[in-house]
């Protein structure tokens, strides 16, 4: 592979799941957990193979290896979004967290290899409006990214939308 092939297949992802009823999950270490029913963000990172990543977080049976894991076994699927060749989910998490006026549902969870609170969103608007709300997001990133980077570079930060409607 080539180094643009090695950045366009890494980045930072956000998986939107919702739980239509209260619902108590072990989540490996964290133990047993409680989630309200409504829609939940996770925000994560793949270092490499991005898009295989998201395809494995799609299914909700598979053997259990991240705290998300645990939590899609008893989830609906409802789409998600990459950001190619980012690598800061920290902030990621916390920019998507204010934007959708969520917060986080247990401290810990998906944040095992970072110091932050946690990687898991819980908020109460609803899916159309996550995905403006992402839009907007995406839109401040491109423009912020072109602030501080010269003419004439080439940007190989991609973005997808994908999973179904958000």
């Amino acid at each position: 592979m080539d180094a643009n092939t090695d950045v366009a297949d890494s980045g930072l992802y956000i998986i939107i799941i919702s739980l239509g009823k209260p619902t108590r999950v072990r989540v490996g270490a964290l133990g047993v957990l409680g989630f309200e029913p409504g829609v939940y963000l996770y925000v994560g990172s793949a270092r490499r193979s991005l898009s295989k990543r998201i395809g494995r977080h799609a299914k909700p049976r598979k053997p259990s290896r991240w705290h998300i894991d645990y939590l899609r076994k008893v989830s609906r699927w409802v789409g998600y979004v990459t950001y190619s060749g980012e690598t800061d989910e920290c902030s990621l998490a916390n920019n998507v967290m204010k934007a959708v006026g969520g917060f986080l549902t247990h401290e810990g969870f998906g944040s095992s290899d970072c110091r932050c609170r946690g990687h898991l969103i819980f908020t109460r608007q609803k899916p159309e409006k996550i995905s403006a709300t992402l839009e907007t997001i995406d839109k401040l990133r491109i423009m912020e990214y072109a602030l501080s980077h010269k003419p004439g570079r080439s940007d190989p930060k991609l973005r997808h939308y994908g999973g179904g409607r958000v």
